[in-house]
């Protein structure tokens, strides 16, 4: 089985996303989170589905929550795949309730869905009836992840039952023991072979039952016969009112018949009277014509068009009047308007806008004050101006006294250093004074010294050396004893600068408190903290100033524009003002607007008065044509009209009376009336001749209630005879079910019936040790094939295990005795151990060989080479169990496909470095091809 596309219309992270899958492997690398989980949970929901396996009702799988699409709606996709040559498409929907599933041969294009029948799911199982695998076995065997290899515990379980251990049998051993069970073995309870015991006493127990029975059935037979002889008898009585009856019956048929045929006589002579009203009525109506008739006879259309042209001249007249009132009362109330509000009619309504818009301005000019609705004083700028010049003044002094200051702490420090210099001067000249002679002293006595043992002269020059030396001390002597006495009087005049330096110092201190106590007095006066402020608030004032300035100046523009209405405005007030002005700006405008609105409405009225005379000159020619045509006299107009109309509703009566009078007449001739009756008056004769005589003398709707009555009677005497047949008939049948149900369990029957319930008793324990004996022998069966089937998988595990392992495990034992546990030949020891003791890298090789086993033994003795998975499956092996692995892969690649997903580019560079080929997979959009899901 090779996957060659995998299509997602919306699958968790991927929608409308393809991916094409090779030969070989194929290598999907990206990080966590990627969507590598996302792509092979979507391929094996494509695969089998989002229900759950081996339900009776449909469930949804765990993950059908977490990978709804997360754009749109469409839940589901595609899966191209390779069986042997065939190619197949897998088109599925996973949306819950409205899943739909389709399989196409891709090459021939056939439908191939209907080839698989529902399920108890109503799946149709495509994957597992191609290649015989369930989602389970599919998935645990070709499906790797590094939780599977670290811990594969479902593998070694899915292990044992392809191995065996009676798994594979278990559901036809447990079909055995249910059987079994259903059987039962106890006599007593619900099951099978207790009802057959029970049944088999019951029957011995109804032998007893049925000799009583029989001694009942001679009597039962003796009251059926006595029975059946009261039966005729009612029978012949019943017969015999039954024929009184029919007579009845035939003379109350006589009698409503006879009420039928007076009923219609009488029908026919009201016919008769009828025709006669009609002719009546003609008579009558055409001598009220005659009378009615004007001397000109309006039609219809004429009496109509006279009317409406009489309608239409009331009609002009009461408009015409309304409109003069109307056009009276609107000059009245120009009039009146223009009189009441004649300075608002005047008014320039845009001269008002433009006056609320200077308040506006003057309102934001005094807002953006830097002291509102306090008038600026030129005389407190100026002061402030003097008081910046004296602060500026002030300042320049400060400066100058610290500059002054800076100087004489300069003077100060030289002064001291100087004295400092001198007081040492004096202190090292006593030291050399004392040091020189000590000295002159040593040196003087070693030249003598050497002098006198080197050569006898060398005294002489010896003490002409002494000699000079003492002149020579003698002079600097007397030099440093002059320099001693200069430096005490320099030390003094130096101390006498210093004190008068640190008086002028002071003086510079006093000069400079008394500037910042004027400073401070000035900042106090104008409550500021520094020149800064004050030049700040100068400004400020100054430009409040100007700001005034040319408020006032609007004020005073404002108050030129407003001299129209200033007796109502009065004194200047910001916001009254705004509020009186918007007031009269609105009074203006209402004044005005309805103003124009009855000056419309004049015009309107003007031009429609003109229409109305147009309107009745037009009538008046009208009126002309009918006078030429009637009478001057218009009064008498609508007396012709009504009459008129009169007249041609009494011709409609007319007519419609004559036409009665005909359909009258051709009923009569049709319908022969005279011949009807006189057939009547016969059938009616032979009636009567049925009946009695005293019959006749009563009413008819009398003589038939009487027949009426006595039928009744006979019909009730019927019922009751019928009544006591159904007694007997009743008493009879229950006499014959109570012998037929005794006569068929008669003791001949129940010997039978205890016989087969002998039998059956019999056959149930036969067939549960039959169904013994089948379980114990396919237990058997099931062991057999459980140990030899080891030795089968043996060389593939091994094999696989070499591989892996660069031959250091040569043999991988699947032990059937030890709960088919894993163990291997330690090369060391030669000891076989559990793999669950050896290091973690390498049990996951032992878990990872033998995946790759199963896969080849399923291959090998199957007819599907199977894909593998694997999803970050050799994550945790070191690079030299990686590179085997991935040895291992690329001659696997060689028959099967191999799908690698990794979030490390490890694997990519050893498939580089071994020269494996590969191909990438990239998360890329793809269209998809165009194949319909037929829903």
């Amino acid at each position: 089985m090779r996957l060659s596309r995998v299509y997602f219309r919306g699958f968790g992270r991927w929608v409308d996303q393809a991916f094409s899958l090779k030969n070989g492997i194929n290598l999907i690398e990206a990080p966590n989170e990627a969507g590598k989980s996302t792509l092979i949970d979507g391929l094996f929901a494509l695969l089998y589905g989002a229900k759950k396996e081996n339900k009776k009702q449909q469930k949804k799988m765990d993950w059908y929550e977490d990978y709804l699409p997360w754009q749109g709606s469409a839940y589901g996709g595609e899966v191209d795949f390779f069986i042997g040559e065939k190619e197949y498409r897998l088109i599925r929907s996973l949306t819950w309730k409205k899943d739909i599933e389709q399989l196409i041969d891709v090459k021939t294009g056939r439908d191939l869905t209907m080839d698989f029948p529902l399920d108890k799911r109503k799946d149709r199982q495509f994957i597992y009836g191609l290649t015989g695998f369930s989602r389970n076995l599919f998935i645990q065997t070709t499906y790797f992840s590094s939780r599977l290899l670290a811990d594969d515990q479902e593998l070694v379980e899915k292990l044992r039952e392809l191995m065996g251990e009676k798994t594979w049998v278990n559901p036809v051993l447990n079909r055995l023991e249910k059987e079994i069970n259903q059987i039962g073995i106890k006599t007593v309870g619900s099951k099978e072979y207790a009802q057959a015991v029970q049944k088999r006493d019951q029957l011995q127990q109804e032998m007893v039952q049925k000799q009583r029975v029989y001694e009942k059935q001679q009597q039962a037979r003796k009251q059926l016969a006595d029975l059946e002889y009261q039966q005729k008898t009612l029978d012949a009585s019943k017969k015999e009112i039954t024929r009184e009856k029919r007579k009845c019956l035939t003379k109350k048929e006589a009698a409503q018949k006879r009420i039928s045929i007076l009923r219609e006589l009488s029908y026919l002579k009201n016919d008769w009277k009828q025709g006669e009203e009609i002719r009546k009525n003609l008579t009558s109506m055409r001598e009220k014509r005659e009378k009615l008739v004007p001397p000109v006879l309006l039609s219809e259309e004429e009496a109509e068009e006279v009317r409406a042209l009489l309608q239409r001249c009331h009609q002009l007249s009461e408009e015409a009047k309304e409109i003069i009132i109307g056009i009276e009362e609107t000059n009245q109330t120009i009039h009146q308007l223009k009189s009441e509000k004649e300075s608002f009619l005047e008014l320039d309504i845009e001269s008002i806008v433009l006056l609320r818009n200077q308040l506006e301005r003057v309102e934001q000019m005094e807002s953006e004050l830097h002291i509102p609705h306090q008038k600026v004083d030129v005389d407190e700028i100026k002061r402030i101006q003097m008081d910046g010049q004296m602060l500026r003044s002030l300042e320049r002094q400060k400066e100058e006294a610290e500059r002054k200051r800076e100087r004489l702490e300069q003077e100060k420090c030289l002064i001291q250093e100087r004295k400092e210099a001198f007081m040492e001067a004096l202190d090292s000249s006593a030291s050399r004074f004392l040091r020189l002679p000590i000295l002159l002293g040593v040196f003087l006595t070693g030249c003598f010294l050497f002098l006198f043992l080197l050569k006898p002269w060398s005294l002489v020059g010896g003490l002409l050396l002494v000699g000079c030396l003492l002149v020579a001390f003698r002079v600097i002597r007397g030099m440093r004893a002059q320099k001693t006495k200069q430096t005490p009087n320099n030390i003094d005049h130096l101390q006498q600068q210093l004190e008068e330096i640190i008086k002028d110092i002071q003086a510079v201190q006093i000069e400079k408190e008394t500037i910042r106590e004027k400073e401070e007095a000035i900042f106090r006066h104008w409550n500021v903290d520094s020149a800064a402020s004050l030049g700040v608030m100068a400004t400020e004032k100054a430009a409040d100033l100007k700001q005034w300035e040319q408020i006032q100046s609007e004020v005073a523009e404002i108050q030129n524009r407003a001299l129209p209405f200033m007796d109502r405005l009065r004194d200047f007030d910001l916001f009254r003002w705004k509020v009186e002005i918007k007031t009269v700006e609105q009074e203006a405008k209402e004044a005005q607007e309805q103003l124009y609105v009855l000056s419309i409405r004049l015009e309107h009225l003007k031009k429609h008065k003109d229409q109305l005379d147009e309107d009745w000159k037009r009538l008046e020619r009208e009126m002309n044509r009918w006078r030429e045509t009637l009478t001057e006299d218009v009064e008498v107009w609508e007396d012709w009209i009504q009459r008129s109309r009169s007249v041609y509703r009494l011709d409609e009566k007319i007519e419609e009376l004559v036409h009665q009078s005909n359909e009258w007449e051709q009923k009569r001739q049709n319908e022969e009336w005279d011949k009807r009756q006189n057939d009547l008056q016969n059938e009616l004769n032979v009636l009567e001749s049925l009946l009695k005589e005293e019959d006749l003398a009563l009413d008819p709707e009398t003589l038939e209630e009487t027949y009426a009555n006595r039928l009744k009677e006979l019909s009730a005497q019927i019922r009751y005879f019928e009544s006591k047949q159904y007694e007997l008939e009743g008493r009879i049948n229950r006499l014959k079910g109570e012998l037929n149900q005794s006569g068929d369990h008669f003791l001949g029957n129940v010997k039978t019936m205890l016989q087969e319930a002998r039998n059956r008793v019999e056959e149930l324990e036969w067939e549960r040790e039959v169904l013994q004996a089948t379980k114990e022998g396919i237990q058997e069966a099931a062991q057999h094939v459980q140990d030899n089937i080891a030795p089968l998988l043996h060389p593939y595990t091994s094999r696989c295990i070499r591989e892996v392992t660069k031959g250091r495990y040569g043999e991988l034992k699947v032990d059937p005795s030890q709960g088919f546990s894993l163990r291997v030949f330690v090369p060391e020891t030669g000891e076989s151990k559990p793999v669950e003791q050896l290091s973690k890298g390498t049990m996951d090789q032992m878990f990872f060989a033998l995946r790759l086993a199963l896969i080849r033994f399923f291959s090998d003795h199957g007819s599907i080479r199977l894909p593998l998975i694997l999803d970050d499956s050799l994550i945790h092996f070191d690079e030299s169990r990686l590179q085997e692995s991935i040895n291992l892969l690329g001659q696997m690649a060689q028959e099967h496909q191999v799908i690698l997903c990794t979030c490390q580019d490890r694997e990519r560079r050893i498939l580089e470095a071994e020269g494996i080929s590969y191909t990438d997979v990239l998360f890329q959009s793809v269209p998809p091809k165009e194949h319909a899901i037929k829903g």
